[in-house]
């Protein structure tokens, strides 16, 4: 489970004997002044400077093994570059101290990462002091795969900059793609280390991103998915009904689409993004509430442009790919600073011998300030990144006591047609998080089923989301797959049973 880290003290997380079903958490948060000596604070100093060199501080605090492990040999696993890894046993011993915090500092500040894993892995097998806990409802709250071993990883938090650039609101909780990646791959490599089978939750999501999943992360999560053992899990996000998304097209005789936002007032700055499919080329004219206009700007590859409306006294760049490098894709980025409140008017022209589609992006809700949207917003492929790559098993979200369709969870398909979700889990006021949790907890047990037990020992994420797909519950009251069930409802139960497990 990658995200906000996790209450490691949580009861749901250990064993009846009290030790901890946490097998490793890799905090990526430590800085360098929170490590042993100065010796080594200096060392893990240089090798920030060198990125590519590959370095573990884990085990014991002090001497030659923080030493050791810190600058691995030739024949030792080079695992992270960055931030603490706690070992099970570390936790065991921080469990059973008086001050645990104090051993191995891991904390969830939001409660968000706990959650999930509760609803995936959570147990009831820990029968010893939960007074604290009692408000969660411990007795009601039992995960899917309650026997579970849980490997963790506290993302740390996008740099400032990086916030600052994408205009992101003060105190909005944010991670970098590249710290994600890393994140990843630390798993995987436990995963081999340890020979075990792993089923990778990651309940996060951007709306930044062309959503077809050809990503830098996207074919991370493909790759992963055809690996024996591995299955990559996650949700579609909450941004169904935020009117983020829109989808324009343009033709021959209809060369442009005049695309509204209406933007709230006091906002300090939005990012905008416009993805098309070549061949055909996309170029743009804007105007502001106040009627100033930026004429039809030609488009060159890797063009930056910078423009200032003196009467509304706000400031927009632009930059232009005419083909993206992963995603092979036209984009172009628009980043909005101090922008006036009213209706901002973008003319998307479209040039070319061919009918062509264009899609626009908001940022997500929870990353913006106010309530910034397009007047004539499309409901579909609001489905968040990373989760729109093809061959990982994604999941869309229903109300588990009306069991209608959420309407927040993200819709598809991904926007070159493939269909995502696969299909859609329960939730119960956690949204998308909630659903996906479910389903992680759920791949768990069939990956177990398959190969623990034996009963297929070549079991990946394809054949996982497969098998999940086969036995799907659907109404009868509409086609499948669609855009709001994928493929229906899932359901371990009819799973197994189109397995004919006896």
């Amino acid at each position: 489970m990658t995200g906000e880290g996790i209450d490691y003290l949580n009861p749901a997380f250990r064993n009846a004997d009290g030790s901890t079903r946490i097998l490793s958490i890799w905090d990526q948060n430590v800085l360098p002044e929170e490590l042993p000596t100065e010796e080594i604070r200096d060392r893990y100093r240089e090798l920030l400077r060198d990125f590519w060199h590959e370095g573990i501080l884990t085990g014991e605090d002090q001497g030659q093994e923080v030493e050791r492990r810190f600058f691995p040999d030739e024949n030792q696993e080079k695992v992270v570059r960055y931030g603490r890894v706690y070992s099970k046993e570390e936790i065991d011993r921080a469990l059973q101290s008086d001050n645990p915090l104090n051993l191995v500092p891991v904390t969830d500040s939001n409660g968000h990462g706990t959650r999930v894993a509760r609803i995936a892995a959570g147990s009831l097998a820990f029968q010893g002091d939960t007074a604290q806990y009692q408000d969660q409802r411990l007795d009601e709250d039992l995960g899917a795969a309650p026997e579970a071993s849980l490997v963790i990883v506290k993302l740390k938090e996008a740099k400032q900059y990086l916030k600052d650039f994408y205009q992101i609101r003060e105190g909005a909780v944010c991670f970098q793609e590249s710290d994600l990646l890393c994140a990843i791959d630390f798993l995987e490599r436990f995963a081999l280390e340890q020979d075990v089978p792993m089923v990778m939750g990651i309940a996060l999501g951007t709306n930044q991103g062309d959503h077809s999943g050809r990503s830098p992360l996207g074919n991370t999560l493909k790759r992963l998915s055809w690996e024996v053992g591995f299955a990559m899990v996650g949700g579609t996000g909450n941004e169904g009904d935020k009117r983020h998304h829109y989808r324009g097209k343009t033709s021959i005789s209809e060369s442009y689409k005049d695309v509204e936002i209406r933007v709230a007032e006091q906002t300090k700055g939005f990012t905008l993004e416009i993805w098309g499919e070549i061949p055909t080329v996309y170029t743009v004219e804007i105007v502001s509430p106040l009627g100033e206009r930026i004429p039809r700007l030609p488009i060159r590859q890797n063009q930056s442009e910078r423009f200032q409306f003196i009467f509304e006294g706000t400031d927009l760049s632009i930059d232009f790919r005419l083909v993206s490098m992963m995603e092979g894709a036209e984009l172009i980025f628009m980043r909005f600073q101090n922008p006036s409140s009213g209706i901002w008017k973008i003319r998307v022209y479209g040039s070319g011998t061919r009918n062509g589609i264009f899609d626009m992006w908001l940022p997500m809700t929870e990353f913006m300030e106010g309530d910034t949207y397009f007047l004539e917003p499309d409901p579909d492929v609001t489905l968040t990144e990373p989760f729109c790559a093809e061959d990982a098993f994604c999941v869309g979200a229903y109300d588990a006591i009306t069991n209608a369709a959420n309407s927040s969870s993200g819709r598809g398909y991904n926007r070159l047609g493939i269909v995502k979700p696969d299909v859609a889990a329960a939730e119960d006021s956690f949204g998308s998080s909630g659903a996906s949790a479910l389903a992680v907890g759920a791949a768990a047990l069939l990956m177990e089923w398959g190969i623990i037990r034996g009963n297929d020992t070549l079991m990946d994420g394809i054949k996982i989301k497969n098998y999940f797909i086969l036995g799907a519950q659907r109404s009868g009251l509409g086609e499948y797959p669609n855009t709001v069930w994928g493929y229906g409802e899932l359901n371990i139960y009819e799973t197994l049973r189109a397995l004919q497990i006896r």
